[in-house]
């Protein structure tokens, strides 16, 4: 079967495919970006209640929701299963690197440029 009988028996041309391809990938992209928010959402909450970051529980339920979901969409659950573990590293790795310097302290470092002598410049000194 060549293929433009096989883009009619099924009604979309490569280019369609792709591009219905291309805004799932959008949309994947749109949901990790929401999702990486939120984890970092629940990391300032927990600072601020004093709740340990880590929890292993919680992370096991992310993975057994994910495993059904990929086998009721006809999806190998491993690979979902490694695409949330990925980004459950990063919320972690984003979360280490927030943890080393405060959010707060990061923005006014980041506003207020440090000069010769400021309070700044004293405080990153002592701490290096």
């Amino acid at each position: 079967m060549r293929a433009s009988e096989l883009e009619a028996e099924q009604g979309a041309t490569l280019e369609e495919r792709r591009l219905r391809i291309e805004k799932a990938d959008r949309l994947l992209v749109g949901a990790i970006a929401l999702r990486l928010q939120e984890v970092a959402e629940i990391q300032r909450w927990k600072r601020a209640h004093r709740v340990p970051g880590e929890d292993r529980a919680q992370e096991r339920q992310v993975l057994r929701r994910a495993r059904y979901w990929a086998l009721a969409n006809g999806i190998a659950p491993e690979i979902v299963e490694q695409v949330l573990l990925l980004l459950v590293r990063e919320g972690k790795r984003l979360h280490m690197e927030r943890a080393t310097l405060g959010e707060e302290e990061r923005l006014r470092l980041r506003v207020r440029p440090a000069r010769a002598g400021s309070t700044a410049v004293r405080d990153r000194e002592t701490r290096a």
